[in-house]
Order: structure tokens, then C-alpha cells, then sequence
């Protein structure tokens, strides 16, 4: 079973650290006003020309499952595919990101879907961090942006799903998005002092599909 480490690694935009999960439908609002976000080192505002998220735009994927204990006697395997969108305001991006669940011992192959889990938000842009080393490989250093999620519905389908009480940590969470070709990196430990992660995981990611 892989341990609440292993989830946030998975998925650093809803920080699932000591998450437990349910079987109910739920809604919670939540917002970002889109503004005097990006600062240099001197602490002038810089306003992007262009949306520096639009390079993300597009459907992302994990192909393979992983095991998870939802809670006390159910156990399932998931995978994780998001859907990234063009925003009307200048630095952000529509967020749609699902977990599927599947029956437990299906493996890699994700093999009976018994549910999923829909957050619905945005994520708006922090800054850009030139160079970001991976956790735990080789990899030379890549660029990275900084992001702020704010989820502002969850839909639930099937037998299990997202509680109404994981909704408390996802209204505001922090991370790093990295893309090389069609894979897309996510933020890992350690976090800097205004909470965004410093490193990128090189073992968890998703695929451009």
C-alpha cells in the first residue's frame, strides 16, 4: 500500500499528505484574484505579457496505476489524468484533475473502474524558478513555474471519492510545474519559506496524451 509520501509525490496539486478518503459527493467554493503575484528579487510586481501557462494547455495522464488505502478495509488502485485549460485571465489556467479508482489487485493495468473523484479549479501563476533539481536522480536541472491551485468544486462518481473535509487543504495549495517534450513533472519536498516545493519528483509524472 503506498504511504500518504507517496501520494503527495504523486500529486503535489492537492498536497494528499495525511488525506483520508470517502464515499460522498461534495461541493466547496474557493477563488483567486488574480493579482500582484510575481515579484523579482527586488520586489517589483512583473506582469507576464504572455500567459506563461499556455504551454501547459492540454490533457496530461498517468498510464499506470498505483495502490492506495482508502480507508479501514477498502483498498483500491488509482491513476491520475487532468485536463488543463485556457483562462481569460492573464496568469492562470482552468484546472480539471480526476482520480480514478479501480478494483484492488488489477495492478498497472487498471483493470474495473469502481468510482473517481473530479476537482474542478484554477491555477494561477507564482514566478518562474530558472533552475530546479529533481529528487532522488541524475536529471540536470530544468526550468520550473511556481502555481497556486484554489479547487472550487468536487465531483464524485461511482463508490468511492473525495470527503467534504479534503476540501480544507486544497483551497490554496502551492507547487511547481516542469514539462520536458510530453512529460510533466510535479514539485517535491523541501518546501522554501513561502511554502512552494523546491525539487521536482523525477518518478512520479504524467504524459501529454
Amino acid at each position: 500500500m503506498q504511504s500518504d509520501t507517496r501520494i503527495k509525490a504523486r500529486f503535489t496539486f492537492l498536497t494528499l499528505a495525511g488525506l483520508a478518503l470517502a464515499g460522498v459527493l461534495s461541493a466547496c467554493g474557493g477563488g483567486s484574484d488574480g493579482v500582484d503575484r510575481i515579484k523579482n528579487d527586488d520586489s517589483a510586481v512583473i506582469l507576464p505579457s504572455v500567459n506563461p501557462f499556455n504551454k501547459y494547455i492540454g490533457t496530461f495522464s498517468e498510464n499506470e496505476c498505483w495502490d492506495i488505502s482508502l480507508r479501514p478495509g477498502l483498498a483500491a488502485d488509482m491513476r491520475f489524468e487532468m485536463v488543463l485549460s485556457a483562462s481569460d485571465k492573464p496568469d492562470t489556467i482552468n484546472f480539471a484533475g480526476t482520480y480514478f479508482f479501480y478494483e484492488y489487485g488489477s495492478g498497472k493495468k487498471c483493470a474495473v473502474e469502481i468510482g473517481s473523484s473530479t476537482a474542478f479549479g484554477e491555477m494561477t501563476y507564482f514566478g518562474t524558478l530558472p533552475s530546479v533539481e529533481f529528487t532522488n536522480s541524475t536529471k540536470p536541472p530544468v526550468e520550473a513555474d511556481k502555481y497556486q491551485l484554489n479547487v472550487s468544486n468536487v465531483i464524485n462518481k461511482g463508490e468511492v471519492g473525495f470527503g467534504v473535509d479534503e476540501l480544507t487543504d486544497w483551497k490554496s495549495l502551492k507547487g511547481l510545474l516542469a514539462q520536458e517534450g510530453n512529460i510533466l513533472y510535479n514539485g517535491d519536498d523541501p518546501l522554501d519559506a513561502e511554502g512552494f516545493p523546491t525539487k521536482l519528483n523525477s518518478e512520479t509524472f504524467s504524459v501529454r496524451q
